[in-house]
């Protein structure tokens, strides 16, 4: 069978280097572990102090009021544009002068402003659809506008011209 050298020993060094480090990495990866684990707490305490001084700031009842303007800004924005009606029937008005043209009825609805539109001949050289001509190009073209005036898919007439117009408020 084969032969046995007793002779060849092997050396446990390696094994022994192998060990310690082994036992070094270990030592240190623990004792590491202990040090995140206080900067984790401290870190969670101050955390702690922080959302403690959120809460009795939250109290306070101006920062309430603000918190409650800004998160409902673009709310109370859209409904200060709805409260405007004067300006806007002022507006319209100011359109009819300026267009010889007349709008009948009114109704205001989330943000858009509806309208009936009449032009009638005036005499024989201002013609009514030349009224509502200008108006739907002087109009979109104005930057005095307060609206934007939505697409007229039809209006009819001859002496008297009628149409519905949308506008949306800026």
């Amino acid at each position: 069978m084969g032969k046995i050298d007793l002779k060849k020993k092997k050396s446990p060094l390696f094994s022994i280097i192998l060990f310690v480090l082994v036992l070094f990495i270990s030592i240190w990866i623990y004792a590491y572990n202990i040090f995140l684990e206080k900067n984790i707490e401290e870190v969670n305490i101050k955390i702690q102090r922080i959302e403690d001084g959120i809460k009795e700031e939250k109290k306070d009842k101006a920062l309430q009021i603000y918190i409650l303007l800004k998160e409902n800004k673009n709310i109370l924005s859209k409904m200060d544009k709805n409260n405007q009606i004067t300006k806007y029937m002022k507006h319209l008005n100011d359109i009819s002068r300026e267009n010889s043209i007349d709008f009948k009825g009114f109704t205001l609805s989330n943000s858009k402003i509806a309208t009936k539109v009449e032009s009638a001949n005036k005499t024989d050289k201002i013609l009514a659809y030349m009224n509502v001509k200008n108006f739907i190009k002087n109009y979109r073209k104005s930057k005095k506008a307060l609206f934007s005036l939505d697409f007229i898919n039809l209006f009819n007439g001859t002496d008297l011209i009628k149409f519905n117009a949308n506008f949306i408020i800026k």
